[in-house]
């Protein structure tokens, strides 16, 4: 039988809890609630993972602690950082609700990828005005590698065996905390037989970022001699949009740009398009690209 003769007092003040104050269970109305100032009710908008319970971008618990200062908090969050700081860069240094503050994160850009015999060679750029403690990579959602020195922003996957289509992202760590990942880079291997036909020759091409506003690149790389490459973007109706490359190439890596016009430089409305990349003697492939603005 529930208790009768407990008397607690709880006062709630600047709390994040679920269904608000329907959400708080007691077992008798000895013990009194109450629900004070600051107190919400929303999606705290955890991380998930490994970084479980810190606090994403667009949390609400985000400067919406007590904004009294001197109340005999912890200096430091649980990650060790500094409890009261403008973490979110919005001009206001007020604690955070939960365990850990927010630390804006900066991220990975700039992934890019390129293909070598059974090998994909991802390289990428850093900007971050806090101290890196690597990098961690993943492939098709899956963590496979971390690289520990922050000054190395490249990583090979190996050992190919068969065609594929994978997709690559690159998430900074800080600590045991990671940053949100850079654009997803996506890699597709063929494998085909080229003139000798003794010898497989490993062809990829990647489109990043996907989707994109204003500029999206297109990399891709020639294993033979010169060769007529035709790289040309489509609509939903298989009518061309726009010609990108209409060439003959070396052999070696090359570099396309998509700005989201046509052919006649107008902006192209906003969906899904086909870019067709075609090269002489070889396989065409067909990979979808979001235009969002």
């Amino acid at each position: 039988s529930p208790p009768t003769s407990i008397l607690s007092n709880v006062w709630l003040d600047y709390n994040c809890i679920r269904n608000g104050q329907n959400g708080v269970h007691n077992d008798t109305s000895l013990n009194h609630l109450y629900w004070g100032v600051g107190n919400i009710s929303e999606n705290p908008l955890f991380c998930s993972g490994a970084n479980a319970f810190y606090l994403l971008p667009n949390s609400p618990l985000i400067d919406a602690g007590n904004p009294q200062t001197g109340w005999g908090i912890q200096e430091y969050d649980l990650a060790g950082n500094i409890r009261i700081a403008d973490g979110n860069h919005d001009g206001i240094s007020r604690i955070d609700m939960g365990a850990y503050e927010y630390q804006y994160l900066a991220a990975p850009t700039e992934l890019a990828a390129r293909t070598g015999t059974n090998t994909i060679h991802l390289s990428w750029t850093m900007n971050s005005d806090r101290s890196l403690s690597g990098f961690r990579i993943y492939r098709d959602g899956i963590a496979i590698g971390e690289i520990t020195n922050s000054n190395s922003m490249n990583y090979i996957d190996r050992d190919f065996s068969q065609s594929d289509t994978l997709i690559y992202r690159i998430a900074a760590l800080y600590g045991q905390v990671e940053s949100m990942s850079a654009d997803s880079v996506t890699v597709v291997l063929e494998y085909v037989a080229n003139n000798d036909e003794t010898v497989t020759a490993l062809t990829g091409l990647s489109i990043s970022p996907n989707p994109f506003a204003n500029n999206t690149q297109i990399r891709f790389a020639l294993r033979e001699r010169k060769n007529k490459v035709d790289i040309s973007v489509f609509n939903l109706k298989g009518q061309r949009v726009k010609t990108i490359v209409d060439a003959l190439l070396d052999k070696g890596e090359h570099l396309a740009n998509w700005d989201g016009t046509d052919d006649y430089e107008n902006p192209c409305k906003n969906g899904v398009y086909l870019i067709r990349y075609f090269e002489s003697n070889q396989s065409t492939y067909i990979r979808k690209v979001t235009l969002l603005r």
